[in-house]
């Protein structure tokens, strides 16, 4: 019994293991993987498909391609290797270790169905993907490449960790969880990461149902983020949008695009039809021209509405272009239908592109897209110009029913037509009538008169036949005239004829070119340049022949140039080049000589469609005021993306530059050489920039390269020499130390000066992380100036600066926005313009900088009279108000024999357009100005001497109060010491003038001032002013004139009527009562009529009538002597006799009172005589001395 017992729990044993085996064996065998894949995709219903499935459950398991399709949703693995823990399975878990994919594609269609939140995301078993790889993840045009992560799943939910991926935006990460039950609650965090362009990070929380994101993003200096609430199962599946972007530059994204600081805000919400409705917005805080590579737009809103994935309605479209004018109208957007309809208003064609014309224009922009036909119609029109289009589509016919530009009396039109269908052949015609391309903008002025028209196809290759005649036109006063027909094609042109002149200036040419056996000869005679360009001067002719086609061209052309110039900032007395050979060999040789360089260079070299250009500088040499010569051939290399070249050594002047090599290659840079007793002279003469008088001398080295990251350092020192300010007054720096150091370690800057001269001495060191606008800025530097003499020349007056200041500086922020700190210490401060007895001295100024504001702590200086002091703050930022005052007392600024002035006042001071602005108020204490006149003549400033430099406009103000540095608005009361002599005026003054700089920076002043017991000096007499006026409108030193003055104490009150201005016055004869001019000069010069006239009177009456009214010499000697002396008058009186004659002295004690001491010349007499006048005719006199006496006097005039 026992023996039967263990007999079947041994059979049953062996069993159990043979069954075990059994289970090994099937599970290690294809036919249980391929019996799990067959069973698996019948239990999907056909969502799963296998093909190619290889391997076994206990070991690798292999698929060539793995699809599921359901519903809308498509997903395919492509070879797919994956390995699963067996004893995951015994715990009823599926764990694979691995799976690894070549691809996977991500295909959903639109199902037109809403989509239908589920009840459950659990799982029936839990799940694990230990280790997921992906080589490509697909998701319609977007693409993810080595795609890694981990997953987690079952009945709480599904976990996805340390996602990883590369895609073209960047580097992708990012980690989720969503709970298997509802509201299925969400976290996650997703970045997107591209070093040196850009960062974004979005996280994700609330529910599946009910999600809430939030998104920031930074890229090269740009900003945004974004808050959005979605509901991805409701019909309005946008809850709220909002999206907010700043410091967004175009220009920083693409090299193409043009500068722009722009802001962005969207608002959004779902609406009625499901779809997404809102406002979008954009500001632009740096708009400019296209010119000046800005973007014109200011602004632009417009309310947005999405109809379907591809339909967007766009409603009160609103672009506003600030000066240049605004758009305003809607859009409809959709794939087969779509329209644009904008209305201009104040369309201001100069503000978008600076050489335009500044325009008005208003009109409309249409276009519309309706299946196979299309629309384009625009018309924009103001006074005198107008732009007009109108063209569509239909089918493949395309017709420009009409393009019509017109200004002024001159206009183009044109029409054309196009078809789409075979070759694409098409036809332009245009006339040309009066058309004047200085009416449209800043453009040579010409008159043209012609036609043009051009036929031909755009496939296989393009190819046209253009026609172009001129007729009865004119082109910057020059006659113009000529003719050009030719064939022209991407291979180049044949049967060319051209035939052109501009006054007496031709260009000929015929033949072609592009093909092998063509020829194309060209000459142009240029006697007078200037007929083409008023900046050029001087004689040109040009030859040559260009042969053969694009590939393998021969060429040989001779340029000779004599007498050139160009705005006089550049002159060639001579030039010769000469260029010949073919592309694979060639040669070109240059000579110029002009008074600063003698110059001869020559280069050779090759070139191909494949490797570009190669070749030399074979040759440079300047024997002129700069000398230079290039020791060796310089090998240089083009080619697209890559230009590259060196080793050479150039002698400048006792100096050299040694380059070791130069290459950029597909962006990069690469470089390297030294600087060895080089003078800075020349190379800024080569420059084209202003040379300072300087014997500066450096030496240096530098090592720069980009990958993209920037490495490498800079270094350059003095050597020897100096540097003196330009101006009269020119200050020698007394330079002995300066040493500039720049290093580059991955991308970050750091860089340091060292400067060290008798008049000033500091360092500064500087730091930033990177290039990038957004790069962190680190700056700090202390500067000690031992004469503000150095700067006289900024100025840019005759103005001189004395004394000491002490500079401290630090800065933080960043590149597109740096933030100062710092102070400014000034001792012993002076201000000296002695053309206008100006001397301002012991001053001292105290003042503090940060990020927002300019403290002055403490500013006072001293006058010869006086004191003016400031305190306060301004804001750094303009258009903020200033919070800076000063304060002026008794102070004298002008001090000279001629132009006195002192006065008390106060006002403001500000920063605007870096310029100081300064504002308030005087009133005068003492005033007094003389104006001398030009006592001999001068030319017309249109007139020009040959042979003489001719004064430039800069040169011509220098005698005015200018400079470019201050922007100054003072209202001056001249109080009631006012004092003005000049052109027979003596006067004082009452009123208010407002002095101001105009746009040059010349003082000028506005207003009127008001004679007060004046007396006006005409033909060697003194006449009382009745009524007199100085009316400021332009130069503060020549003010208009309005004057009424008479000789008072007569029977005819003669005088004059002064108009005109100080500089040019116009006199005219009075009298009250009237009489004839005659009459009205011999009672204004003798004192009586012609009836009672002696010979003396008649001579000293043709004198009188032939003097020039209204120079210096209208106030006699005699008078301005008694003026210095402070008398009224001085003089001799009495008969023709010389016995009779007497010495005179007077003073007029008020407008009627008169006190005069007569003294006689031959005889020993001398009266004091007081008179007083009653009326024009009556008058008191008392005489006390060798004769005494009292009389009334009665005096009439009979004519």
């Amino acid at each position: 019994m026992r023996r039967g017992f263990k007999t079947w729990s041994l059979a049953i044993a062996l069993l159990f293991c043979a069954l075990i085996a059994g289970a090994w064996w099937a599970a290690s065998s294809s036919r249980a993987l391929q019996w799990l894949v067959a069973e698996a995709v019948q239990r999907s219903n056909g969502v799963l498909e296998f093909e190619g499935v290889s391997g076994s459950l206990l070991g690798r398991v292999q698929v060539r391609k793995l699809t599921y399709a359901a519903d809308d949703v498509r997903i395919t693995l492509d070879h797919v290797v994956l390995e699963i823990s067996q004893r995951a399975l015994l715990q009823h878990r599926l764990d694979v270790v691995t799976l690894d994919a070549a691809a996977v594609d991500v295909h959903k269609a639109a199902s037109g169905k809403p989509p239908q939140a589920p009840d459950s995301l659990a799982l029936p078993f839990e799940i694990e993907l230990s280790r997921v790889r992906i080589g490509q993840l697909r998701f319609r045009d977007q693409r993810i490449d080595n795609v890694a992560f981990r997953y987690r799943g079952g009945q709480a939910g599904h976990a996805l960790q340390a996602l990883v991926g590369d895609s073209e935006w960047g580097r992708v990460s990012g980690n989720m969880t969503i709970a298997g039950a509802r509201p299925f609650a969400v976290l996650g965090r997703i970045e997107l990461h591209r070093p040196g362009k850009w960062n974004a990070q979005a996280e994700i929380s609330g529910g599946l149902l009910a999600a809430d994101i939030a998104a920031h993003a930074s890229a090269r200096g740009a900003r945004a983020d974004a808050k959005v609430n979605i509901a991805p199962f409701e019909r309005h599946w946008l809850r709220e949008l909002h999206a907010h972007g700043e410091q967004i530059n175009l220009a920083a994204f693409h090299s193409g695009l043009p500068q722009s600081l722009l802001g962005i805000n969207v608002t959004g919400a779902g609406n009625r039809d499901e779809w997404p409705a809102g406002k979008v917005s954009i500001t632009n805080a740096t708009p400019g021209t296209i010119t000046d590579n800005r973007l014109p737009l200011a602004k632009l809103s417009a309310n947005y509405a999405l109809q379907d994935i591809d339909r967007v309605v766009l409603d009160n479209i609103a672009a506003d272009f600030g000066a240049g004018g605004t758009l305003n109208g809607t859009a409809r957007i959709a794939p087969q239908a779509s329209q644009l309809d904008l209305v201009a208003h104040a369309l201001n064609l100069r503000a978008l592109h600076a050489p335009l014309r500044k325009t008005h224009l208003n009109g409309m922009v249409r276009a519309e897209l309706a299946g196979g036909a299309q629309k384009l119609q625009l018309d924009l029109a103001e006074r005198g110009i107008g732009i007009a289009l109108s063209a569509s589509r239909r089918g493949d016919a395309v017709t420009l029913a009409e393009f019509r530009a017109r200004a002024g009396a001159g206009s183009v039109r044109g029409n054309g037509k196009l078809s789409l269908a075979g070759p694409q052949p098409f036809a332009f015609n245009a006339r040309i009538s009066r058309l004047d391309p200085a009416a449209f903008g800043d453009y040579p002025a010409a008159s043209i008169t012609g036609q043009l028209s051009a036929s031909g196809a755009l496939v296989p290759q393009w190819r046209a036949n253009v026609t172009l005649t001129l007729a009865d036109s004119r082109f910057r006063g020059a006659r113009l005239a000529g003719a050009a027909s030719g064939d022209i094609s991407s291979q180049g042109v044949r049967n060319l004829q051209l035939d052109l002149a501009v006054g007496t200036n031709t260009l000929h040419a015929s033949g072609g070119y592009g093909r092998v056996g063509d020829s194309l000869v060209f000459a142009l005679k240029a006697p007078q340049l200037a007929q083409l360009d008023t900046s050029l001067a001087g004689t040109m002719t040009a030859e040559g022949r260009v042969s053969g086609d694009a590939e393998r061209p021969q060429f040989d052309i001779d340029v000779v140039g004599t007498a050139l110039a160009w705005r006089q900032n550049y002159r060639i007395d001579a030039l010769h080049l000469h260029a010949s050979g073919s592309a694979a060999k060639h040669a070109a040789t240059i000579t110029a000589h002009s008074r600063d360089f003698d110059l001869e260079a020559s280069v050779d070299g090759g070139c191909n469609a494949k490797s570009g250009w190669s070749g030399a500088l074979a040759s440079l040499r300047n024997r002129g005021a700069y000398p230079m010569q290039l020791r060796q051939p310089m090998l240089m290399a083009f080619s697209r993306g890559r230009y590259s070249a060196g080793p050479a050594q150039l002698d400048v002047a006792d100096g050299r530059i040694a380059l070791s090599s130069l290459l950029w290659q597909h962006g990069k840079l690469q470089t390297s050489g030294e600087l060895k007793n080089l003078p800075v002279a020349p190379l800024l003469a080569i420059a084209g920039k202003s040379v300072p008088n300087t014997t500066l001398r450096v030496g240096g080295a530098w090592s720069i390269s980009t990958s993209p990251l920037v490495n490498g350092q800079l270094t350059l020192a003095r050597e020897s020499g100096d540097i003196v300010t330009p101006g009269e007054a020119a200050v020698a720096l007394g330079l002995d130390r300066l040493d500039v150091r720049v290093n580059f370690v991955k991308g970050a800057l750091d860089a340091s000066l060292d400067v060290h001269a008798r008049t000033l001495s500091g360092n500064a060191h500087a730091a930033a992380t990177s290039w990038s606008p957004a790069a962190k800025l680190k700056l700090d530097g202390r500067f000690d100036i031992a004469s503000l003499q150095v700067f006289n020349p900024l100025l840019g007056s005759q103005a001189l600066l004395r004394g000491s200041a002490a500079i401290n500086i630090t800065g933080g922020g960043t590149l597109a926005a740096p933030q100062f700190n710092g102070s400014l210490v000034v001792a012993d401060l002076g201000v000296e313009a002695p053309q206008y007895g100006m001397r301002l001295h012991h001053g001292t100024l105290r003042a503090e900088l940060d990020d927002k504001m300019l403290t002055l702590r403490e500013f006072s200086i001293q006058g010869d009279e006086g004191t003016l002091s400031a305190t306060g703050s301004m804001a750094r930022t303009e258009g903020v108000g200033a919070h800076l005052a000063w304060r002026a007392e008794h102070l004298r600024v002008f001090n000279r024999s001629d132009m006195r002035l002192k006065f008390d006042g106060g006002g403001t001071v500000a920063i605007a357009e870096k310029k100081l602005v300064l504002r308030g108020s005087l009133t005068a204490d003492e005033g007094r100005f003389e104006f001398d006149l030009p006592r001999a003549p001068r030319l017309a400033s249109d007139i020009v001497v040959v042979g003489r430099s001719r004064a430039t406009e800069q040169s011509a103000l220098r005698a005015s109060f200018q400079t470019r540095l201050l922007d100054v608005d003072v209202m001056l009361d001249v109080g009631n010491r006012f004092h003005i002599v000049g052109a027979g005026l003596d006067t004082d003054l009452h009123g208010k003038i407002n002095l101001k700089t105009n746009a040059r920076g010349v003082l000028e002043a506005r207003g009127v001032l008001s004679s007060v017991n004046g007396v006006y000096f005409a033909f060697g007499q003194r006449l009382d002013i009745d009524r007199g006026r100085l009316i400021f409108d332009g130069p503060i030193d020549n003010p208009a004139l309005d004057i009424l003055a008479k000789r008072k104490g007569l029977a005819v009150e003669a005088g004059v009527a002064v108009t005109g201005s100080v500089l040019v016055p116009h006199v005219q004869l009075i009298s009250d009562p009237p009489v004839p001019d005659s009459e009205k000069l011999a009672w204004l010069t003798l004192g009586h009529g012609l009836q009672d006239a002696t010979g003396a009177d008649l001579a000293l009456l043709q004198t009188a009538a032939a003097a020039l009214i209204g120079t210096g010499n209208a106030v006699p000697i005699t008078q301005r002597i008694a003026n210095r002396v402070g008398l009224d008058e001085l003089s001799l009186k009495g008969g023709s006799e010389a016995g009779s004659q007497v010495a005179a002295v007077g003073k007029r004690l008020s407008s009627k009172l008169y006190l005069e001491y007569q003294q006689g010349i031959a005889a020993a007499s001398s009266v004091l005589r007081l008179s007083y006048a009653l009326t024009g005719s009556l008058s008191l006199r008392l005489d006390a001395g060798y004769t005494s006496g009292f009389g009334v006097y009665f005096t009439r005039s009979y004519d």
